[in-house]
């Protein structure tokens, strides 16, 4: 039975070009000088540190670090705020890859791409091989997952809980649509949720809710043997971890990880905080979803219009009612994802999930304009023409004034090239039908298949390099300088070294690079005990704290932040001493 369901989700023959296809631009956009800047001090070193301890023999049940920001340093501070699950991946790429950047970001990034992939497959079985490449594509393309904040050039944990979140999406929906043993595999996918990012995975069942009338008026899958079984999968893989961390540490698990992290986090009092567009919101998502989205938003607002009325009409005429459940569902998905973080995100990569089910509906929209059937086809023409006019008369890619401002840290494609690219995809989407069938009637002893699918495949990856590109997610310059000033620190200072910090010189923001690049222990001290205690050698301090010191030392890196200097001392004995 498994091996009959899996081989179900093997690729075709036919499936292997458009897959092929959809690697190749992940391996372009994400792994390309994947490690090549700076780990940024929030959210990437963190992670990054925990993750090289883990592979070095830390505890993997509940994780430590060294926290240097904000004016607060812990050793070792238990790290409380997430589930481990993303730390255990960055730890075994670590042992592959070595503690650099590009092991702590490796697995986002293949979570990013095969994300792509399963975004395709997701769109093959709910439509068709069309619409599931074109969605694959948007989800590569999307600015946001290749250019933005814990997307899948930096080495967070969001990527991961897109990729486990949507497969367990998926196999649900299969078990419901199709097979009812895809609901028994579901568990797995929602484990993996689960220890990636605990309580957020929530969102992933509330955008199934819409399957729920359906199928209770229908086979009523969801209450099967099979549904019993991927839950008590999910409960089995899952629950040890909180379970023992609870065990360990009580009240402070439950504070760290549930009350600060998720309920002040949905009630807008954990930091940071930003204009919104209206009060009850806590990230201005609506002002900045155009710039994230670039340019398949404008693609999206059409799509939803299209692909509704299709499936009314096919199950007002044809008395079909799978499209309606499959657009309902894509529909209150992705609505269900913006909304629920509207209310509760204060954070852009929150709204990750997103992009898959709003690539699909662009997909299938796509699609459509193959339709045999002439007013389905013609909607889908229509849509598209409008989403290409709205994409070029909105987006920030064009040398000329927008009227949508960029708001993420790297440029990204544009200009002429991305502009023609879109038009000439979009002529080549709307003409293909008549223009196979002149081929055809013209040219009978040449494949006119193969011919087509050469020019679709250099079409799509003229596309993917004109709307999207490997970018830089390095850190800020003060991030650069902590690299420079922790490698100095790496090769000057022996290994087994402590390095003290004076929490007053953190209070500017996250040194967290410092502590990763420097690969030593650190440890708190007040200023005023330096002077006299004879174990501090190293020390990293702030220049005012630096100019009242009155032992002997040696600067061995400096670090500027606009008027500011740290500097990272090595100190000679105490006087007396």
């Amino acid at each position: 039975m498994l091996i009959d369901s899996v081989r179900t989700l093997c690729p075709t023959d036919r499936d292997r070009t458009p897959i092929a296809v959809l690697l190749a631009a992940g391996v372009y956009v994400y792994y390309v000088d994947l490690g090549g800047s700076t780990l940024q001090s929030f959210d990437e070193a963190i992670y990054a540190s925990i993750a090289r301890r883990l592979s070095r023999g830390g505890s993997w049940i509940v994780p430590r670090v060294d926290w240097a920001a904000d004016g607060a340093v812990v050793a070792e501070m238990l790290f409380l705020q997430k589930p481990p699950g993303a730390f255990w991946l960055q730890a075994i790429s670590m042992r592959v890859f070595g503690a650099t950047a590009f092991g702590a970001r490796f697995p986002s990034a293949t979570f990013a791409i095969t994300t792509g992939v399963l975004a395709y497959v997701f769109g093959r079985d709910l439509f068709d091989r069309r619409a599931g490449f074109v969605a694959g594509l948007v989800w590569l393309t999307t600015p946001y997952v290749f250019a933005g904040m814990n997307g899948g050039r930096n080495g967070g944990t969001d990527t991961a809980l897109v990729f486990f979140g949507t497969l367990f999406v998926y196999l649900v929906w299969k078990g419901v649509a199709d097979d009812r043993r895809y609901l028994a595999y579901a568990g797995f996918p929602a484990a993996g949720a689960l220890l990636v990012k605990g309580l957020a995975a929530g969102t992933f069942p509330l955008a199934l809710l819409a399957l729920v009338p359906f199928d209770l008026l229908g086979r009523r899958r969801l209450l099967s043997r099979e549904a019993v079984i991927g839950a008590a999968v999910t409960l089995v893989l899952a629950l040890p971890w909180p379970i023992l961390a609870w065990l360990r540490h009580g009240d402070l698990f439950l504070e760290e990880l549930v009350f600060k992290h998720v309920i002040a986090r949905a009630s807008g009092s954990f930091p940071p905080y930003h204009e919104t567009t209206f009060g009850f919101m806590s990230y201005p998502y609506f002002r900045h979803l155009p710039s994230y989205f670039d340019p398949w938003l404008y693609f999206l607002l059409p799509a939803v219009g299209v692909v509704a009325v299709v499936a009314v009409r096919v199950r007002v005429t044809e008395g079909r009612s799978q499209p309606l459940r499959d657009t309902t569902f894509l529909l209150w998905w992705a609505a269900s994802v913006f909304t629920f973080f509207s209310v509760t995100g204060n954070q852009a990569w929150y709204i990750l999930p997103l992009y898959v089910p709003a690539g699909l509906l662009v997909g299938r929209m796509v699609s459509l304009v193959a339709s045999p059937r002439s007013i389905d086809r013609s909607l889908a023409v229509g849509g598209v023409v409008t989403g290409c006019v709205l994409a070029l008369v909105f987006t920030f890619r064009l040398d000329v004034t927008s009227l949508v401002r960029y708001r993420l840290q790297d440029h990204v494609p544009g200009g002429v090239a991305f502009a023609l690219v879109l038009v000439a995809a979009a002529i080549a989407v709307i003409a293909e039908r008549p223009l196979d069938s002149t081929l055809r009637r013209r040219w009978r002893d040449v494949d006119v298949s193969r011919l087509r699918t050469v020019a679709f495949v250099a079409l799509a990856l003229l596309l993917v390099s004109t709307t999207a590109a490997p970018v830089e997610m390095g850190g800020s310059a003060l991030d650069e300088q902590q690299e420079a000033a922790g490698t100095l620190i790496d090769h000057q200072t022996p290994p087994d070294a402590t390095v003290f910090v004076v929490p007053e010189s953190t209070r500017a923001g996250g040194f967290h690079s410092l502590v990763f690049y420097s690969d030593r222990s650190i440890e708190p001290v007040e200023e005023t005990r330096v002077e006299s205690n004879d174990r501090i050698r190293y020390l990293f301090v702030h220049q005012e704290a630096a100019a009242d010191l009155d032992r002997e030392r040696r600067v061995v890196a400096t670090l500027r932040d606009e008027d500011e200097r740290y500097y990272v001392l090595e100190l000679g004995p105490p006087d007396g001493g």
